[in-house]
C-alpha cells in the first residue's frame, strides 16, 4: 500500500488542468488521469489522444507511486472537501481519498494501459500568452469542421521569418489572418496545422490578462505549449495548407470604406432578426453602397418582412449590391478589437476584404442574390 499526504491545493491545481482534455465518450482509460508522485512532486496527465495536458506541483511527501483514476470524479470529491489535508491510499486497484472523517474509494486502471506521454523536441520560440490568445480568437472562427479537405480542419501557424508568426484559418468560403511577433525562434520558415478541436482546448487555457511568455516547441507531428507550471501538447495535421497570399487582394481596384466596428456589429445583429427563420444556417445580409451611404438590409420573403439600416460613409464609386452570409460578416467584427475597420469591395461577385490597423485580414466570399 502507498500512503501519500498532501494539501487540497497541491492536487487540485494540476488536476483541474488535466481534466480539461479527458474524454468520457472514448475508451474508459481516457476518462482517467495518470498521477505520478515522485521526488516530492505530483505530475498529472490527461489526454484525449489528440491533445494532452501535463500539470505538476511540489508536495512535501516523498512517496513514489504512479496510478490512473477517473479525473473528474477525483476533482469533484476533493474540491468539495471542507478542510485542506488530503490523504491518498493506493492499493489493489483502488485509491482511497481521506479528508477528516470523509472517506471515498475509487477504482484505478493499470498505468500500462494509459497512453504514453509525448515529449516534443525540435524548433522552438516564445510568444506572449495574451498575443497567442488574440491570434487564435481572431482567426479560429474561420476553421473548417469535418471538411473532406482535412488540412482545412485546423489553424495554420506560418513562421514567415524575422520573428513573425501568421495564424490563418479558412473553410473555403472565408479566410482570417492575424500576425504576431515572437522571439528566439530557432528554426527556418515553416508551417504547421493544429486541429480544430485542439485549438479550441488550447484557447480555453489562455488568458488575455497574462503577460507571461509561453514556450512553443514543434517536432515530429506534435506542438508543445509550455506555460511554466503545465504543458499542453497537441498533434498536428499532416497536410499542405493552401497559399493564402493568393486570395488576399493586393491591387488598387478595391474601394475601401471605413466604419465603426461596434456600430456595424450592432446594426447587423438587428437587421438579420428579420431573416431569423432561414434554413441551412444562412442568413443573407444585403449590402448596398451608393451616394456616401452603406445600406444594410435583410428580407423574409415568405412573410413579406424586411429591415433596413443606413450608415453614412465616404463612398463615391459606382453603386454596388452584394449579398453575404451574415454570420461570416459578424465574426470578424465580434473579435476585432479596434475602434474602426476597413472594408474593401470590388464587384458583386468578388470577395469582400476586411482589415484593421493591427494587421488582421478577413476575406469573405459573397452569396448569390
Amino acid at each position: 500500500m502507498y500512503d501519500v499526504t498532501l494539501t487540497k491545493g497541491q492536487i487540485l491545481n494540476p488536476l483541474s488542468l488535466a481534466i480539461k482534455v479527458t474524454d468520457s465518450n472514448k475508451m474508459p482509460i481516457l476518462r482517467n488521469v495518470r498521477i505520478n508522485i515522485k521526488d516530492q512532486k505530483i505530475e498529472i496527465l490527461g489526454t484525449n489522444l489528440a491533445t494532452e495536458i501535463i500539470a505538476w506541483n511540489d508536495i512535501d511527501d516523498s512517496s513514489e507511486v504512479i496510478f490512473t483514476v477517473n479525473g473528474l470524479k477525483l476533482f469533484e470529491i476533493i474540491n468539495n472537501f471542507t478542510s485542506d489535508d488530503i490523504k491518498l491510499l493506493i492499493d489493489n486497484n483502488k485509491v482511497t481519498i481521506k479528508n477528516g472523517r470523509s472517506r471515498y474509494m475509487l477504482s484505478t486502471l493499470p498505468e500500462i494501459d494509459f497512453p504514453a506521454r509525448q515529449y516534443v523536441n525540435g524548433v522552438s520560440f516564445y510568444i506572449n500568452e495574451s498575443k497567442l490568445k488574440q491570434l487564435i480568437n481572431h482567426t479560429s472562427f474561420a476553421m473548417a469542421n469535418a471538411d473532406a479537405r482535412f488540412y482545412l480542419n485546423g489553424l495554420c501557424l506560418d513562421f514567415i521569418g524575422n520573428n513573425t508568426l501568421n495564424a490563418i484559418a479558412t473553410d473555403g468560403h472565408r479566410l482570417s489572418l492575424a500576425t504576431s511577433g515572437i522571439r528566439d525562434f530557432t528554426g527556418e520558415k515553416q508551417q504547421v496545422i493544429i486541429a480544430n478541436e485542439s485549438i479550441q482546448k488550447l484557447s480555453r487555457l489562455l488568458s488575455y490578462n497574462s503577460n507571461r511568455d509561453i514556450k512553443v516547441t514543434l517536432g515530429g507531428n506534435y506542438a508543445s505549449f509550455n506555460f511554466g507550471e503545465f504543458e499542453c501538447i497537441t498533434s498536428t495535421i499532416d497536410g499542405h495548407f493552401p497559399d493564402y497570399n493568393r486570395v488576399i487582394p493586393n491591387n488598387n481596384k478595391y474601394r475601401y470604406i471605413t466604419v465603426n466596428t461596434k456600430e456595424l456589429f450592432n446594426i447587423i445583429q438587428r437587421v438579420i432578426i428579420i431573416d431569423s427563420e432561414s434554413k441551412a444556417n444562412l442568413q443573407v445580409l444585403i449590402i448596398n453602397l451608393k451616394d456616401n451611404q452603406m445600406i444594410l438590409s435583410a428580407k423574409e420573403k415568405s412573410a413579406g418582412e424586411e429591415g433596413e439600416e443606413i450608415i453614412d460613409i465616404e463612398y463615391e464609386d459606382n453603386e454596388k449590391i452584394i449579398g453575404i452570409n451574415a454570420k461570416y460578416f459578424l465574426a470578424p467584427l465580434q473579435f476585432c478589437d479596434t475602434q474602426e475597420i476597413e472594408i474593401g469591395f470590388l464587384n458583386e461577385n468578388d470577395s469582400i476584404h476586411m482589415r484593421n490597423n493591427k494587421g488582421d485580414v478577413f476575406i469573405i466570399m459573397p452569396v448569390r442574390l
